[in-house]
């Protein structure tokens, strides 16, 4: 990753945006 407090903010919004797409958070990023 890149800068760990910017992308952790935006990880969690791509990753709300991604669970409501798909209904599933991948196993890789349950890490974040």
């Amino acid at each position: 990753m890149v800068n760990q407090k910017h992308s952790t903010q935006e990880m969690k919004e791509f990753q709300g945006n991604v669970c409501i797409s798909t209904n599933t958070i991948p196993e890789s990023w349950q890490e974040f």
